[in-house]
Formats: structure tokens, sequence, C-alpha cells
């Protein structure tokens, strides 16, 4: 019987994939090469950190690796930078607290924009804190006991929304799941209070439970979990409380974990996890979202970084 002779290039049945690829499978490694070579979104995070000690706000990759100033140092007049926030309109807001106002710069390349709440507006005097909310920016100031109101949109001044003798000397506010303010004493009995998302009024004290602490809480956040996080300054923890009821839950992060020193604002991060400020440390300290167990020293400028306010940017909402 004739035998025949196979065409040229044909390939024999019995030949592999692992010689001679199908249309499928280049396709599958293609996929493979791209996802591999393309950052996860989380790789795109950047960790915004007001610096106190040189007047600028600095940026930290994913891992926390210095990268570069995003405000550069006395931009626009900024003086002692206490914290920050994204707007509605994609920029960043930055608390100057030696010119008493709230200072704007592009959201995209950090440069100066305008003193978006003017010095003085309103009697703000030395801001900390500073949140927007249903269309209003609201800032507190340090030794009045007061948190302002302005508009979202022009920064034109509303109102003294809040105004409580107990809060001078305050840093930390926060908004609670049910509308409402948290606002930590400073001077006084180092307590949480409650007051009216929708008049502002005074509701009562929120904790309750803990040993009274003679350390001042200077940082406030509502977790994922829905309760209330508190930065106890200079006792180097922070504290868990019910996010209902205010009974107090535990120290999340014990006094000193990791090294900690001075307690100062706090953030979620897009991993879960918590960023505390450590401002005798020159760092961003990391904790496990869940259980409060040290990860890691995130971010570390040494005696060169003075870290205040802490953001991540694109904002995690």
């Amino acid at each position: 019987m004739k035998t025949k002779t196979p065409m040229k290039n044909q390939v024999h049945p019995s030949a592999t994939t692992g010689t001679l690829m199908g249309p499928s499978l280049v396709l599958l490694i293609l996929a493979l090469t791209f996802c591999a070579l393309v950052p996860h979104a989380n790789a795109e995070r950047r960790l915004l950190v007001c610096n106190s000690l040189n007047n600028s706000v600095e940026v930290f990759h994913k891992g926390g690796t210095f990268k570069t100033v995003f405000v550069s140092p006395g931009s626009g007049g900024l003086n002692l930078p206490q914290n920050l926030t994204m707007g509605p309109d994609g920029n960043l807001y930055v608390t100057s607290w030696a010119t008493s106002s709230v200072k704007r710069y592009d959201g995209t390349t950090g440069a100066y924009i305008d003193d978006f709440v003017p010095s003085g507006s309103g009697g703000l005097a030395n801001p900390d804190q500073l949140l927007f909310r249903d269309d209003k920016l609201y800032v507190s100031s340090r030794f009045n006991g007061t948190i302002s109101r302005y508009d979202a949109n022009t920064g034109a001044f509303i109102d003294i929304f809040v105004s409580d003798g107990r809060l001078a000397g305050f840093t930390a506010f926060t908004f609670g799941p049910d509308g409402n303010i948290y606002a930590s004493e400073f001077n006084f009995d180092h307590n949480i209070l409650a007051f009216s998302g929708v008049t502002g009024r005074f509701i009562g004290r929120f904790n309750h439970g803990n040993t009274p602490i003679n350390a001042a809480v200077t940082g406030l956040i509502f977790g994922p979990d829905g309760n209330l996080y508190a930065c106890r300054w200079i006792a180097n923890l922070v504290e868990r409380y019910d996010g209902t009821t205010g009974a107090f839950i535990d120290d999340f992060v014990t006094a000193g974990s990791g090294g900690l020193q001075t307690a100062d604002y706090l953030n979620f991060g897009p991993d879960g996890n918590l960023y505390v400020a450590g401002l005798d440390n020159g760092a961003v300290l990391r904790y496990d979202g869940t259980t409060g167990a040290f990860i890691d020293v995130y971010t570390s400028g040494g005696p060169a970084l003075l870290p205040k306010g802490v953001l991540f940017f694109p904002r995690v909402r």
C-alpha cells in the first residue's frame, strides 16, 4: 500500500500544545501577561500626610515608600497644616492652623488654588478638623470650642453650628452613621460628646463604661464595623466604643503597640486596616483592621516628618 506523504507544515495529530499552541491557549497566556503587568487598583492608592514640620503635604506609595511632595512647603501661605480632605470638586482642602484659613489645592497636581475659607472667616481661629457633608464644609476652631459651617461650593460662611466651651482645645470630630456629630473634649474630662447633626445642639456624653483616662482624644473615626475609634493622645493607644450605645469595647490598639508615641489622627485604608499618625514617631503606623494587632510602620519620615492628617487618595467611598 502506498504511504501518503504528509503535507509541508501539517501538524501531526500526536503533536502537543507544548510545541504548537492553539488560538485559545495563546489568548489565555496574553491575558495572564496583561494582568501581571497592570497593577491592582489598590496599588495606585496614595497616602497623603500633612507634615506640620515643613508646612507641606507629602505623598507615600502603597508600602510606605516616600514618593514626592504633593503640596510644596508653604504653598499659598500654608502654615502648620493640621488635617486634610478631598472636596466634592475633587480638590484637596487643608486646614492652615497658623493662618486661621482653609486652603484649596488642585487634586491632581497639588498646585495652590485659593484660600477657600479666608483667614478668620466667620470667626475661624486655629482650625483643626474639617469634613464635607451635605453641601457644607464643617471646620473646628481649636480654642473657641466651635464647629463652623461654610458653603461647600463657594466657601462662604454659613453659621457657627456647634458651640460648647468643653470643646475648647479639641482637635477631633466626626459624623456618625446616625448623622450626629461626635466631638472630643481636650482640656476637660476627655470625654466624647454628641451633638445633633440637624440643630447642632448638645445631646449628651457618648462614651461610657471605661475608666476615665487622663489623655485627650485627638482623632475620631467610625470604622467599617460601625464602631467609634478614638486616639488617646499621650496615652499612645486607640480605644473602640460601640457605635450605637457608646459602651467601651476595648483598647483596640494597646498602649505603645508597635512603638506608637503620641497618637494623633487616624484613618482606615483601602486594605481595611487602621492607620495612625504617631507624632513622636515621625511615622504612620498600620494596625490590623479587625484585631488591632500591629502590622508595620507603614511610612516613616523620622525627624523630618511631623504627621498630622492621614488621607488615602483617590478617596475610597
